[in-house]
Protein backbone atom coordinates (compact mmCIF):
# COMPACT_ATOMS: atom_id res chain seq x y z
CA UNK A 1 0.00 0.00 0.00
CA UNK A 2 1.52 3.26 -1.15
CA UNK A 3 0.34 6.86 -1.11
CA UNK A 4 1.81 8.20 -4.32
CA UNK A 5 0.50 11.57 -5.53
CA UNK A 6 1.65 11.01 -9.11
CA UNK A 7 -0.36 7.80 -9.32
CA UNK A 8 -3.31 9.41 -7.51
CA UNK A 9 -3.42 12.18 -10.11
CA UNK A 10 -3.44 9.52 -12.84
CA UNK A 11 -6.48 7.93 -11.18
CA UNK A 12 -8.20 11.29 -10.87
CA UNK A 13 -7.64 11.80 -14.59
CA UNK A 14 -9.28 8.44 -15.31
CA UNK A 15 -12.20 9.33 -13.06
CA UNK A 16 -12.66 12.78 -14.61
CA UNK A 17 -12.83 11.17 -18.07
CA UNK A 18 -15.53 8.86 -16.73
CA UNK A 19 -17.30 11.77 -15.05
CA UNK A 20 -17.39 13.82 -18.26
CA UNK A 21 -18.63 10.86 -20.29
CA UNK A 22 -21.39 9.88 -17.88
CA UNK A 23 -22.90 13.15 -16.71
CA UNK A 24 -25.62 14.85 -18.68
CA UNK A 25 -27.46 18.06 -17.95
CA UNK A 26 -30.75 16.22 -18.50
CA UNK A 27 -32.32 14.51 -15.47
CA UNK A 28 -32.82 10.78 -15.74
CA UNK A 29 -36.06 9.27 -16.97
CA UNK A 30 -37.40 8.63 -13.45
CA UNK A 31 -36.78 12.23 -12.40
CA UNK A 32 -38.48 13.53 -15.54
CA UNK A 33 -41.43 11.26 -14.80
CA UNK A 34 -41.61 12.49 -11.21
CA UNK A 35 -41.31 16.11 -12.32
CA UNK A 36 -44.11 15.62 -14.84
CA UNK A 37 -46.39 14.13 -12.19
CA UNK A 38 -45.55 16.83 -9.65
CA UNK A 39 -46.58 19.46 -12.18
CA UNK A 40 -50.15 18.13 -11.99
CA UNK A 41 -50.44 19.10 -8.31
CA UNK A 42 -51.61 22.53 -7.29
CA UNK A 43 -50.97 21.72 -3.64
CA UNK A 44 -47.25 21.89 -2.78
CA UNK A 45 -47.82 19.54 0.16
CA UNK A 46 -49.11 16.76 -2.11
CA UNK A 47 -46.13 17.27 -4.39
CA UNK A 48 -43.73 16.94 -1.44
CA UNK A 49 -45.50 13.83 -0.19
CA UNK A 50 -45.18 12.20 -3.62
CA UNK A 51 -41.45 12.93 -3.57
CA UNK A 52 -41.25 11.33 -0.11
CA UNK A 53 -43.00 8.22 -1.42
CA UNK A 54 -40.64 8.12 -4.39
CA UNK A 55 -37.67 8.13 -2.04
CA UNK A 56 -39.27 5.43 0.12
CA UNK A 57 -39.91 3.06 -2.79
CA UNK A 58 -37.11 4.35 -5.03
CA UNK A 59 -39.78 4.08 -7.69
CA UNK A 60 -41.94 6.79 -9.24
CA UNK A 61 -44.42 4.15 -10.39
CA UNK A 62 -44.97 2.77 -6.88
CA UNK A 63 -45.06 6.26 -5.38
CA UNK A 64 -47.86 7.33 -7.74
CA UNK A 65 -49.66 4.04 -7.16
CA UNK A 66 -49.56 4.42 -3.36
CA UNK A 67 -50.52 8.09 -3.58
CA UNK A 68 -53.67 7.13 -5.48
CA UNK A 69 -54.59 4.95 -2.51
CA UNK A 70 -53.72 7.47 0.18
CA UNK A 71 -52.67 11.09 -0.34
CA UNK A 72 -51.13 13.57 2.07
CA UNK A 73 -54.43 15.12 3.08
CA UNK A 74 -55.68 11.68 4.09
CA UNK A 75 -52.46 10.91 5.97
CA UNK A 76 -52.85 14.13 7.93
CA UNK A 77 -56.35 13.13 9.02
CA UNK A 78 -55.53 9.47 9.60
CA UNK A 79 -54.96 7.71 12.91
CA UNK A 80 -51.84 5.62 13.39
CA UNK A 81 -53.97 2.48 13.12
CA UNK A 82 -55.40 3.60 9.79
CA UNK A 83 -51.93 4.28 8.37
CA UNK A 84 -50.87 0.75 9.35
CA UNK A 85 -54.06 -0.57 7.71
CA UNK A 86 -53.35 1.27 4.45
CA UNK A 87 -49.76 0.02 4.35
CA UNK A 88 -50.88 -3.53 5.06
CA UNK A 89 -53.52 -3.48 2.32
CA UNK A 90 -51.18 -1.93 -0.20
CA UNK A 91 -48.12 -4.09 0.41
CA UNK A 92 -49.82 -7.44 0.98
CA UNK A 93 -51.89 -6.89 -2.15
CA UNK A 94 -48.89 -6.55 -4.48
CA UNK A 95 -46.06 -8.55 -5.93
CA UNK A 96 -43.02 -6.29 -6.10
CA UNK A 97 -41.74 -7.44 -9.47
CA UNK A 98 -41.55 -5.92 -12.94
CA UNK A 99 -42.89 -2.36 -12.93
CA UNK A 100 -43.64 -2.78 -9.22
CA UNK A 101 -40.03 -3.47 -8.30
CA UNK A 102 -38.72 -1.46 -5.37
CA UNK A 103 -35.62 0.42 -6.54
CA UNK A 104 -32.02 -0.59 -5.95
CA UNK A 105 -31.37 2.27 -3.51
CA UNK A 106 -33.96 0.72 -1.20
CA UNK A 107 -32.40 -2.73 -1.43
CA UNK A 108 -32.79 -3.38 2.31
CA UNK A 109 -36.48 -2.54 2.15
CA UNK A 110 -36.88 -4.54 -1.07
CA UNK A 111 -35.44 -7.67 0.55
CA UNK A 112 -37.71 -7.60 3.59
CA UNK A 113 -40.57 -10.11 3.80
CA UNK A 114 -43.95 -8.50 3.22
CA UNK A 115 -44.95 -8.25 6.87
CA UNK A 116 -41.71 -6.41 7.60
CA UNK A 117 -42.28 -4.18 4.58
CA UNK A 118 -45.61 -3.21 6.14
CA UNK A 119 -43.95 -2.38 9.46
CA UNK A 120 -41.10 -0.48 7.78
CA UNK A 121 -43.49 1.62 5.66
CA UNK A 122 -46.00 2.33 8.42
CA UNK A 123 -43.30 3.48 10.83
CA UNK A 124 -41.98 5.92 8.22
CA UNK A 125 -45.39 7.41 7.45
CA UNK A 126 -46.47 7.67 11.10
CA UNK A 127 -43.15 9.25 12.05
CA UNK A 128 -43.14 11.57 9.02
CA UNK A 129 -46.63 12.79 9.86
CA UNK A 130 -45.66 13.46 13.48
CA UNK A 131 -42.46 15.29 12.54
CA UNK A 132 -44.18 17.45 9.93
CA UNK A 133 -46.97 18.34 12.39
CA UNK A 134 -44.37 19.88 14.70
CA UNK A 135 -43.15 22.14 11.89
CA UNK A 136 -46.60 22.96 10.52
CA UNK A 137 -46.01 21.76 6.97
CA UNK A 138 -43.63 19.88 4.71
CA UNK A 139 -42.72 23.19 3.06
CA UNK A 140 -41.66 24.54 6.45
CA UNK A 141 -39.76 21.39 7.43
CA UNK A 142 -37.72 21.32 4.22
CA UNK A 143 -37.50 25.12 4.10
CA UNK A 144 -38.61 25.21 0.48
CA UNK A 145 -37.88 28.62 -0.99
CA UNK A 146 -35.45 29.62 1.76
CA UNK A 147 -32.39 30.84 -0.14
CA UNK A 148 -30.26 30.61 3.00
CA UNK A 149 -31.13 27.01 3.85
CA UNK A 150 -28.11 24.81 4.57
CA UNK A 151 -28.04 21.27 3.18
CA UNK A 152 -26.29 19.86 6.23
CA UNK A 153 -29.03 21.22 8.51
CA UNK A 154 -31.75 19.47 6.51
CA UNK A 155 -29.63 16.33 6.22
CA UNK A 156 -29.28 16.08 9.99
CA UNK A 157 -32.88 17.13 10.63
CA UNK A 158 -34.16 14.22 8.53
CA UNK A 159 -32.83 11.80 11.15
CA UNK A 160 -35.99 12.61 13.08
CA UNK A 161 -37.95 10.53 10.55
CA UNK A 162 -38.07 6.80 11.31
CA UNK A 163 -35.88 4.66 9.03
CA UNK A 164 -34.21 7.74 7.57
CA UNK A 165 -31.15 7.52 9.82
CA UNK A 166 -28.92 5.99 7.10
CA UNK A 167 -27.19 8.40 4.74
CA UNK A 168 -28.64 7.14 1.45
CA UNK A 169 -32.37 7.85 1.89
CA UNK A 170 -31.63 11.29 3.34
CA UNK A 171 -29.17 12.22 0.61
CA UNK A 172 -31.40 10.80 -2.13
CA UNK A 173 -34.44 12.64 -0.84
CA UNK A 174 -32.71 15.99 -0.55
CA UNK A 175 -31.26 15.52 -4.03
CA UNK A 176 -34.76 14.97 -5.44
CA UNK A 177 -36.09 17.99 -3.58
CA UNK A 178 -33.20 20.10 -4.82
CA UNK A 179 -33.48 19.04 -8.46
CA UNK A 180 -37.24 19.55 -8.45
CA UNK A 181 -37.05 22.96 -6.78
CA UNK A 182 -34.43 24.71 -8.92
CA UNK A 183 -31.55 23.58 -6.71
CA UNK A 184 -32.73 25.66 -3.78
CA UNK A 185 -30.35 23.69 -1.56
CA UNK A 186 -27.10 21.98 -2.57
CA UNK A 187 -24.47 20.11 -0.54
CA UNK A 188 -20.76 20.85 -0.37
CA UNK A 189 -20.00 17.18 0.31
CA UNK A 190 -21.61 13.76 0.00
CA UNK A 191 -20.82 12.30 3.46
CA UNK A 192 -18.45 9.57 2.27
CA UNK A 193 -17.90 8.30 5.82
CA UNK A 194 -21.49 7.05 6.00
CA UNK A 195 -21.64 5.68 2.46
CA UNK A 196 -20.56 2.55 0.64
CA UNK A 197 -20.12 3.22 -3.08
CA UNK A 198 -18.91 6.85 -2.84
CA UNK A 199 -16.57 5.92 0.02
CA UNK A 200 -15.09 3.08 -2.03
CA UNK A 201 -14.72 5.50 -4.93
CA UNK A 202 -12.68 7.92 -2.82
CA UNK A 203 -10.55 5.07 -1.43
CA UNK A 204 -10.04 3.77 -4.96
CA UNK A 205 -8.72 7.16 -6.09
CA UNK A 206 -6.28 7.34 -3.18
CA UNK A 207 -5.08 3.75 -3.04
CA UNK A 208 -6.34 1.91 -6.13
CA UNK A 209 -7.90 -0.58 -3.74
CA UNK A 210 -10.99 -1.25 -1.70
CA UNK A 211 -11.49 -0.62 1.99
CA UNK A 212 -10.53 -4.04 3.37
CA UNK A 213 -8.08 -5.93 5.55
CA UNK A 214 -6.64 -7.58 2.44
CA UNK A 215 -5.69 -4.23 0.90
CA UNK A 216 -4.38 -2.88 4.19
CA UNK A 217 -6.70 0.10 3.84
CA UNK A 218 -8.85 -0.21 6.96
CA UNK A 219 -10.74 2.31 9.04
CA UNK A 220 -8.14 1.88 11.77
CA UNK A 221 -5.32 2.66 9.32
CA UNK A 222 -7.17 5.73 8.03
CA UNK A 223 -7.64 7.08 11.56
CA UNK A 224 -4.38 6.08 13.24
CA UNK A 225 -1.67 6.19 10.54
CA UNK A 226 -2.95 7.87 7.41
CA UNK A 227 -3.44 11.44 8.79
CA UNK A 228 0.32 11.85 9.26
CA UNK A 229 1.02 10.80 5.66
CA UNK A 230 -1.82 12.95 4.35
CA UNK A 231 -0.80 16.07 6.23
CA UNK A 232 2.81 15.68 5.12
CA UNK A 233 1.93 15.37 1.42
CA UNK A 234 -1.33 17.36 1.16
CA UNK A 235 -1.99 19.34 4.34
CA UNK A 236 -2.85 23.03 4.04
CA UNK A 237 -6.57 23.78 4.06
CA UNK A 238 -7.21 20.06 3.57
CA UNK A 239 -5.17 19.00 6.62
CA UNK A 240 -6.69 16.39 8.89
CA UNK A 241 -6.91 17.79 12.45
CA UNK A 242 -5.16 15.96 15.28
CA UNK A 243 -7.10 13.16 16.95
CA UNK A 244 -9.68 13.07 14.16
CA UNK A 245 -12.25 10.30 13.98
CA UNK A 246 -13.16 8.51 10.75
CA UNK A 247 -15.78 11.10 9.85
CA UNK A 248 -13.34 14.00 10.09
CA UNK A 249 -10.65 12.12 8.17
CA UNK A 250 -13.03 11.39 5.32
CA UNK A 251 -14.42 14.92 5.38
CA UNK A 252 -10.94 16.35 4.75
CA UNK A 253 -10.15 13.76 2.08
CA UNK A 254 -13.51 14.17 0.39
CA UNK A 255 -13.13 17.95 0.16
CA UNK A 256 -9.72 17.48 -1.46
CA UNK A 257 -11.00 14.96 -4.02
CA UNK A 258 -13.98 17.18 -4.89
CA UNK A 259 -11.66 20.19 -5.25
CA UNK A 260 -9.31 18.25 -7.52
CA UNK A 261 -12.11 17.06 -9.80
CA UNK A 262 -13.78 20.47 -9.91
CA UNK A 263 -10.53 22.16 -10.98
CA UNK A 264 -9.21 19.43 -13.27
CA UNK A 265 -8.02 20.94 -16.53
CA UNK A 266 -10.08 18.69 -18.83
CA UNK A 267 -13.35 19.30 -16.99
CA UNK A 268 -15.57 21.70 -18.99
CA UNK A 269 -16.10 24.97 -17.12
CA UNK A 270 -19.89 24.58 -17.20
CA UNK A 271 -19.46 21.42 -15.12
CA UNK A 272 -17.28 23.13 -12.51
CA UNK A 273 -20.03 25.53 -11.55
CA UNK A 274 -23.04 23.29 -12.11
CA UNK A 275 -25.29 23.34 -9.05
CA UNK A 276 -25.67 19.57 -9.40
CA UNK A 277 -21.90 19.03 -9.17
CA UNK A 278 -21.80 17.27 -5.78
CA UNK A 279 -24.86 15.16 -6.58
CA UNK A 280 -23.26 14.12 -9.87
CA UNK A 281 -19.83 13.33 -8.46
CA UNK A 282 -21.44 11.26 -5.70
CA UNK A 283 -23.32 9.18 -8.24
CA UNK A 284 -20.33 8.79 -10.56
CA UNK A 285 -17.94 7.75 -7.78
CA UNK A 286 -20.40 5.06 -6.75
CA UNK A 287 -20.74 3.68 -10.29
CA UNK A 288 -17.10 4.19 -11.29
CA UNK A 289 -15.65 2.14 -8.44
CA UNK A 290 -17.81 -0.82 -9.47
CA UNK A 291 -16.69 -0.70 -13.10
CA UNK A 292 -13.77 -1.76 -15.20
CA UNK A 293 -11.73 1.25 -14.16
CA UNK A 294 -10.76 -0.68 -11.04
CA UNK A 295 -9.17 -3.43 -13.08
CA UNK A 296 -6.10 -1.37 -13.89
CA UNK A 297 -5.61 -0.36 -10.26
CA UNK A 298 -5.35 -3.80 -8.71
Amino acid sequence: MKFDLRIIYDRINVFVDYFIANITSDPDRNLRSLHSKCQTFIDAEEKLFLILLTTHFDSVHLAIDFHHKCNWNEIQQASEEYIWKICKEYILGREFTGNNLIGDHRRYFRCLPKDKKVEYSAKILVSYKQVIERYGSQVAFFEIGNKKVVFDVLYKKMKKIANFHPRLPRFDHLERLSRLHQFYVVPDRFYAEDSTGPLYGVICILFGARLSKDSGVTRRYLVKTFPYIWNEQIGGKFAIPDNSDFEQVMKSVEHWVVNQVRNWESLPSKRRYDKAFIFDIESCLCNWQKGKCLDGFR
